[in-house]
């Protein structure tokens, strides 16, 4: 006789949630100090994340600094709450002679401030980009249009970016040191200002990444003698 398999109930879903934790921490070259955390953590297919600033509670306890954003892989959609500002960003994509252009249009709603980027990748190591500032739009105009150009090889990335309107030019390179770090350099030709991000991805001290940035303007004849703005960032993840 056929004897009927046992019973099996399938075990409920797990309640267990993880929450990313990232505090900041940035000194200017004036010795200002200034703190934040971000605390972010999944909610289906978005992620939630949420920004307290130090400034909550500098001059008693107050919303300037709390701000909070909703993404997922389609769309992001944040609000600083003591500016009542709210901001979108909308992901999609279109296929052009076999190719796809990823597309993304932003909206700073309150400040005014609008674009459109269209980017595609040319083969295996380089892609370009042309980003549309829509922001004071009467008339199609190439003074609005900015490009970029990256070059991959390797551990190197070279992203060369052109200002239609300003004529500024600036170069962002990424260097892969190893498997746990890597650094990228920004410096815009037109106004001087460059920095210089350390990212560790091993883990140590428990947690994610650690990330140090420094900033400065080299065209400041003291900025060798100044010690640049220094932002620290780490990340831990906390299940509850």
């Amino acid at each position: 006789m056929l004897q009927k398999p046992p019973l099996t109930v399938p075990a409920p879903p797990s309640t267990r949630q993880s929450f990313d934790v990232s505090p900041t921490l940035t000194l200017s070259s004036s010795s200002d100090v200034s703190a934040a955390v971000n605390v972010s953590f999944a909610h289906g297919d978005n992620t939630v994340k949420v920004t307290l600033a130090d400034s909550m509670v500098q001059n008693g306890v107050s919303t300037d600094g709390l701000k909070i954003k909703l993404s997922n892989d389609r769309f992001e959609a944040g609000y600083d709450v003591s500016a009542n500002a709210p901001c979108l960003k909308l992901n999609t994509h279109v296929t052009l002679n076999d190719k796809r252009v990823d597309l993304v249009y932003r909206n700073a709603i309150k400040a005014g401030s609008s674009s459109l980027e269209a980017k595609v990748g040319v083969d295996d190591n380089n892609s370009a980009k042309l980003t549309y500032d829509l922001s004071n739009f009467s008339a199609p105009s190439h003074r609005d249009c900015s490009v970029s150009w990256t070059y991959s090889s390797g551990d190197l990335e070279l992203t060369p970016s052109y200002n239609l309107g300003s004529e500024a030019l600036s170069v962002a390179a990424t260097y892969q040191v190893d498997g746990d770090n890597s650094v990228k350099l920004n410096y815009d030709l037109n106004s001087s200002d460059a920095s210089l991000e350390w990212t560790n991805s091993s883990g140590s001290g428990g947690g994610g990444d650690l990330v140090v940035t420094a900033t400065t303007n080299l065209a400041d004849s003291n900025a060798a003698k100044q010690m640049p703005t220094i932002k620290l960032e780490k990340t831990w993840t906390i299940d509850s």
